[in-house]
């Protein structure tokens, strides 16, 4: 049973119109859901993968520059 009251007025939904508004509620919450999943799970492994490549480029940057330092006596 689905109760709705708006302007003072209430409305009672039942019997298979209930149930079909219920599971297209479900459906769409399952829906945006696992939109949201994806999105994270992508944003997450670009993340990833950037740091893996970014990471060792700057080290290997910073150690050819080291060993291009003048040295000192």
């Amino acid at each position: 049973m689905i109760v709705i009251e708006r302007d003072g007025k209430t409305v009672v939904i039942t019997g298979w119109r209930a149930w079909l508004i219920a599971a297209v509620a479900v459906v769409v919450t399952t829906a945006v859901l696992a939109g949201l999943a994806f999105l994270v799970l992508g944003i997450a492994v670009s993340m990833v993968a950037f740091v893996l490549i970014v990471v060792p480029a700057v080290a290997i940057v910073a150690l050819v520059g080291w060993f291009f330092l003048p040295r000192r006596a």
